[in-house]
Parts: C-alpha cells; structure tokens; sequence
C-alpha cells in the first residue's frame, strides 16, 4: 500500500508539474527529492503529531518480529 499511497494526490501532481504548490508530508517529498523542492515546512508545534497505527494479527508466523514492529 505503501507505493500506491505515492501515487496519489498532490504527490503525482506537483511531481507532474500539474500545480504549482502542494502540502505533503516530509516522507513524501524526500522520496522525489529530485522533483520536489521544499519551500516551508509546519513548525512542530503548531500541529497535532501524525500517528501511523500499527495491529498485529492474532495469528502470525513472524509473532516475536511483529511485536517489534509493533512498540517502534
């Protein structure tokens, strides 16, 4: 899902020259660091922290590696 999500808007657009700014995340931007240039960025504090959930299914084969996964 990872490399669909890059795919989408505003990503794709400003990568496409299709607008003139965009708001994206930082992750985002230095993974097309070669065709986008940050101008600005949010101050820390004036947002709230993005959160990425993590679960981990019941039944696993990699249980100890999803635990891991799970507390980073």
């Amino acid at each position: 899902m990872g490399d669909q999500k890059r795919k989408i808007m505003p990503v794709r657009s400003i990568t496409k020259n299709e607008v003139d700014a965009g708001v994206v995340y930082a992750t985002d931007a230095a993974v097309q660091a070669n065709k986008i240039k940050i101008v600005a960025t949010a101050p820390s504090g004036s947002h709230k922290p993005v959160v990425y959930p993590v679960a981990m299914v019941k039944v696993s084969k990699n249980e100890v590696l999803a635990k891991v996964l799970s507390r980073c």
